[in-house]
């Protein structure tokens, strides 16, 4: 057997590999024709359009982003400003409209001590007013005057003080009286018919006598100018009211119709037991009565003055 030398074995193993890489490139440059590196491209192509959609989208969505982000002031809530901030205030006591000619308005409570000493009950005093130290200043009542420190203004509401403006002349001087009264005094209102209507200030349980501070002064103007002249007229209740608070002085006023007799006199003095000086006021449309009415004999009975008034001069 005849053996071919090392190097022509080589040589033919060699030319047998470049004879199929030959074949092998050879089968790769085919395509279509007039497109060489055809299916290269389209793969490429493929590629790049997936990126370029992939881009268009992005694109996309970042302009509708904007868009969107574009139109939104459009729906979003309007921001409302922030008001300064309101400046607080203690509450002031209520104006109420000056009664009757000549009045003068009462000033409106300011001080904290008026505000603690709103419609103190019987038994406390203001601050400041110790013991023993309560006042006896002076005021008057249509001229009528008087000292003391536990006032009681009983004053007739029944229809016939409506003549003449009288229950409104009496609304007037009784706001006028109250304010020469101070914060050391106490008083109380009564208007009465055929009932006594009895002050009661918000605050408080029941009547009593309430210190003259400029706020309770001015609630009991709120009491007065709810009063209106209605009924007929009833003396003693009244009277048995007004000096149950025991003042020391008690204005009452009236036009004197249906007056009291020697008993029912006699019956006031009891119940007063020389406590209270009960100054008498009477209305009337002529002058003075010289007769001995018993206004003038229960002001004489109980230590008190007798004053008459001539309503027509009013108007």
């Amino acid at each position: 057997m005849v053996q071919l030398p090392g190097w022509l074995l080589s040589l033919v193993l060699h030319a047998g590999l470049l004879l199929l890489a030959a074949s092998r490139l050879s089968s790769c440059s085919d395509g279509t024709p007039g497109a060489p590196e055809g299916e290269w491209r389209t793969a490429g192509i493929v590629a790049r359009a997936e990126a370029s959609l992939s881009d268009a989208t992005t694109e996309s969505d970042a302009e509708t982003d904007v868009s969107n982000t574009r139109e939104l002031p459009a729906t979003a809530v309007e921001e409302v400003p922030q008001a300064p901030p309101a400046e607080l205030s203690l509450p002031q006591a209520p104006t109420v409209p000056t009664i009757g000619p000549g009045g003068t308005r009462l000033p409106a409570a300011s001080s904290p001590v008026d505000l603690q000493n709103l419609a103190l009950p019987n038994g406390l005093r203001p601050a400041g007013v110790a013991a023993g130290e309560e006042g006896h200043g002076k005021t008057s009542f249509f001229d009528v005057p008087a000292q003391g420190s536990r006032f009681v203004y009983l004053i007739d509401s029944s229809g016939s003080m409506e003549s003449y403006g009288r229950l409104r002349a009496a609304k007037a001087e009784l706001m006028r009286s109250l304010q020469s009264l101070d914060r050391t005094q106490q008083f109380q209102i009564i208007f009465y018919n055929n009932t006594p209507h009895t002050m009661m200030l918000r605050g408080t349980r029941e009547p009593q006598l309430y210190w003259g501070t400029e706020i309770n002064q001015t609630l009991a103007r709120q009491f007065v100018s709810s009063i209106r002249a209605d009924l007929g007229t009833k003396h003693i209740p009244a009277l048995s009211r007004a000096l149950s608070f025991e003042p020391d002085v008690l204005f009452f006023l009236t036009d004197a119709d249906d007056g009291l007799d020697a008993g029912e006199l006699n019956q006031i003095q009891r119940m007063n037991h020389g406590q209270a000086k009960i100054h008498t006021i009477e209305f009337g449309t002529a002058i003075a009565p010289e007769a001995d009415s018993f206004l003038r004999k229960l002001s004489r009975q109980n230590g008190g003055s007798y004053r008459y008034v001539d309503v027509t001069k009013f108007r």
